[in-house]
C-alpha cells in the first residue's frame, strides 16, 4: 500500500491528465483523504495545448512535501486563493508565493521541489498548464517574456515576474467564466483557450508595472486584512455615486492608510480612486446603453454634479466623449 505522501504526489501528478485523444469536456472532481489530510481536484479541461485544474486542499498537520519532479511539456500558470503565503525551495531556490496572486513558471524534469504547509488551512488554487508556443509571439515584443522563454530553452527553473502579479476583479471574472462554461466539443476548447489568451494579456500587462514598482511596495497579509479589503471594496461599489477619501475609508474599516492603498492596489489591480472610477463609468455605460436616461441624468446618477466633469471621466475610460458612445449605440441598433 502507498505511503500518504506518495499517495498525493500520484494524485496531483500531472503525467497522470488524460490522453489527447479523448479530451476531457465537461468539469469532474476526483477526491483523496489520507492521515495528512484531504485533496480535491476538479477536471475542468484536457488537451494537447493546455489542462486546466482547479485545486482544494487541506493537511491535518504542518507538514513539508518533497519530491522530484517528472517529465512535462507545460509552462504552468497558478491562481492562488489562499489567505495565507506559501514557501517552496525548487533546486535550493527559496521561492514565496502571496495571497490572492498568479505566478507564471517552468518546472525542468527532475527537479527537487520542497513545500511547506500549515495545518488545518484551506488551500485553493487553479492552475492552467499551456504549452510553450502560446510564448513564442508575446517573446518577440517583450524583453522579460523573451528571457523566460530563453530560460526554459536551456532547461532551468524559470518564473516570469517572480514577484507574482496580483489578482484583480478582472481576472476573477474570467476564471469563473473557464470554470462555469457549459460548451461542449469544438466550441468549448476555443471559448477556454480565448479566455486563457486573454488571461496572459493582463497578467503580462500588469506584470510589466509590477516590474518597475519598488519591491517595499510589496506586502504579505493577514486573512483579517485581506478581508477588510474585500469588504472596501463591496462597499465601493455599493455605494458607487459617492466619491470617499482614503481618511474616511481608512477610519471607516479601521484598517491605516498605507496598508489601504498598498494593498487595494495589490489585490485589485488599480488605485482605490481609480478603480471607483471604473466602477462609475461601467455603471454609466450600461445607463447609455438602456437609453433610458439622458447623459445630464446619468451623471446625476453616478455622482458627477456637472455633464462636462462626467463627460471628461468617461472619455478618459473609454476613449470617447458618453455623447459619441451613445450615438454609436444608436446606429447599431437601428441596423
Amino acid at each position: 500500500m502507498e505511503n500518504p505522501q506518495t499517495q498525493i504526489i500520484n494524485f496531483f501528478e500531472i503525467d497522470t491528465f488524460p490522453t489527447t485523444e479523448s479530451p476531457l469536456q465537461n468539469y469532474q472532481t476526483k477526491v483523496l483523504e489520507n492521515d495528512l489530510g484531504q485533496f480535491s481536484t476538479g477536471y475542468l479541461y484536457d488537451c494537447e495545448e493546455f489542462v486546466v485544474r482547479d485545486y482544494n486542499f487541506s493537511y491535518k498537520k504542518d507538514y513539508k512535501h518533497h519530491f522530484i519532479t517528472k517529465g512535462n511539456s507545460y509552462i504552468e500558470i497558478s491562481f492562488l486563493f489562499n489567505a495565507i503565503a506559501v514557501q517552496d525551495m525548487i533546486n535550493t531556490k527559496p521561492n514565496t508565493y502571496l495571497p490572492f496572486h498568479s505566478y507564471v513558471y517552468y518546472t525542468p524534469p527532475g527537479s527537487a521541489v520542497q513545500i511547506e504547509f500549515k495545518k488545518d488551512v484551506a488551500y485553493h488554487n487553479l492552475d492552467i498548464y499551456v504549452s510553450f508556443s502560446f510564448f513564442n509571439e508575446w517573446a518577440d515584443t517583450n524583453p522579460a517574456i523573451k528571457e523566460f522563454v530563453s530560460t526554459i530553452n536551456e532547461n532551468q527553473y524559470a518564473v516570469l515576474f517572480d514577484r507574482g502579479i496580483p489578482l484583480n476583479k478582472e481576472i476573477f471574472s474570467l476564471l469563473d467564466e473557464i470554470r462555469n462554461c457549459e460548451l461542449d466539443g469544438v466550441s468549448r476548447f476555443y471559448f477556454i483557450k480565448s479566455k486563457i489568451l486573454y488571461l496572459l494579456s493582463i497578467l503580462f500587462k500588469i506584470g510589466e508595472y509590477e516590474t518597475v514598482t519598488p519591491e517595499s511596495a510589496i506586502v504579505i497579509w493577514r486573512k483579517e486584512e485581506i478581508h477588510i479589503l474585500q469588504k472596501v471594496e463591496e462597499f465601493i461599489v455599493r455605494n458607487s455615486e459617492q466619491f470617499f477619501t482614503i481618511t474616511f475609508l481608512s477610519r471607516k474599516f479601521a484598517i491605516n492608510e498605507f496598508k489601504l492603498k498598498k494593498g487595494f492596489k495589490q489585490l485589485y489591480g488599480k488605485g482605490i480612486f481609480e478603480y471607483a472610477n471604473s466602477v462609475r463609468m461601467e455603471k454609466a455605460r450600461h445607463l447609455i446603453e438602456q437609453q433610458d436616461y439622458s447623459l445630464k441624468e446619468i451623471a446625476y446618477q453616478i455622482g458627477y454634479a456637472t455633464p462636462s466633469s462626467f463627460s471628461v471621466a468617461f472619455k478618459n475610460e473609454y476613449g470617447m466623449s458618453p455623447a459619441l458612445f451613445r450615438k454609436q449605440i444608436t446606429s447599431l441598433s437601428a441596423m
